[in-house]
């Protein structure tokens, strides 16, 4: 099924013209891009609950060695399901945009519709829970470094234990 484009299509960035039959459907290739969104996330979620993920390109010898990197299946999911929210936003503002310069015709309203009905299928995002999270993770793991380090410290200067100053008391 092909739609058809005409000129004046072209000048006005509008389309007018579509298959016969799709006057409440969303566009072709939009239909295709929310397909691929959906098959994306529903392999995202069949996955194992630890991937390994091949790095994009080698810098060095040293770090050829690891070529792929375990990756946990939530974390993947996070960024599946951030990236396709990211995208159908921008659709959205595009959407909104064009309707608020009067330039959308019925075909993009219907298209609107649909970048919003997919984005609410989609599962909530907690940006803010996992930076929350993360954060306390380092946290909670940096302090067994820290005194690791200070230890070592310690054991350099030649000292085993802290020194505390006392002050000094006064007898009468």
């Amino acid at each position: 099924m092909s739609t058809m484009i005409n000129e004046a299509d072209i000048e006005t960035g509008q389309r007018t013209s579509r298959p016969p039959g799709s006057a409440r459907c969303p566009s072709p290739s939009l239909l295709e891009l929310l397909k691929a969104y959906q098959r994306v996330q529903d392999a995202a979620d069949d996955l194992p609950p630890v991937v390994m993920v091949r790095a994009r390109h080698q810098a060095s010898e040293v770090l050829s060695r690891f070529r792929s990197l375990p990756r946990p299946r939530w974390f993947l999911r996070f960024f599946v399901a951030y990236h396709v929210d990211q995208v159908l936003a921008a659709l959205n503002r595009r959407y909104n945009a064009r309707a608020a310069l009067n330039q959308a015709s019925e075909f993009d309203e219907h298209d609107h519709r649909a970048v919003e009905e997919f984005r609410r299928s989609l599962s909530p995002i907690r940006v803010k829970t996992y930076m929350v999270a993360m954060f306390l993770l380092t946290l909670a793991l940096s302090q067994p470094v820290v005194i690791w380090l200070v230890g070592i410290a310690m054991t350099v200067v030649g000292e085993t234990t802290p020194t505390v100053a006392r002050p000094a008391s006064s007898s009468s």
